[in-house]
């Protein structure tokens, strides 16, 4: 999947790049993500681009579908196995309320882990295929 983009900001050989939400985004409005509708993600700058410049993004599809279903699926997941499990031990009204809080809560924090350890290791979700225009140039 193509997208363009704004640099924002460049370290070593990634970039911050903010996306301009396409028209079916911007009348979603589930995930308004970024300042004004606009997304930021990091990608790897293998043309060096820089900072200012409008470039031509390549994310995998794939990369794009898992995280949707990290950021929706994973924490309806574990909302889920939290109200069952709240049911099961305590096996009261507040008791399932807990116990779904308590697994979508615990899930958060695990995408916050999950998230922290990516950063880590440099995955970018992206990466930069084409300048489309230079800041001074």
């Amino acid at each position: 999947m193509q997208e363009q983009g704004r640099i924002i900001k460049v370290e070593g050989n990634q970039a911050r790049v903010t996306l301009e939400p396409k028209e079916a985004c911007r009348s979603c409005k589930l995930c308004q993500a970024g300042r004004q509708g606009e997304m930021i993600i990091q990608v790897e700058n293998s043309i060096g681009a820089r900072v200012g410049d409008q470039v031509k993004l390549e994310i995998e599809v794939e990369e794009v579908l898992r995280s949707a279903f990290l950021l929706y699926g994973l924490p309806l997941l574990g909302l889920l196995i939290g109200f069952l499990g709240g049911g099961v031990v305590i096996g009261s009204e507040p008791g399932i309320i807990g116990g779904g809080l308590t697994g979508l809560g615990l899930t958060f924090l695990g995408l916050h882990i999950y998230d922290k350890r990516l950063k880590k290791l440099g995955r970018e979700k992206g990466v930069i295929v084409h300048h489309i225009s230079a800041v001074n140039g």
